[in-house]
């Protein structure tokens, strides 16, 4: 199981944008070879990488 409670939706026109630890994030692929994560939306459907609006 991920742990996905530090992340929250970044589509700004979500209503749960910005709710961390929501129940609505899930982990429908990884990509690369550190296994990064691909996050969905389950309430608007939007798909970003957990490195998204992070330094890295």
């Amino acid at each position: 199981m991920d742990d996905l409670s530090r992340f929250c939706c970044l589509n700004a026109g979500c209503p749960d944008h910005g709710k961390r630890n929501h129940g609505n994030l899930t982990v429908p692929a990884r990509y690369g070879s550190n296994n990064t994560r691909v996050l969905r939306c389950s309430t608007c459907q939007a798909r970003f990488s957990e490195r998204k609006g992070t330094p890295l």
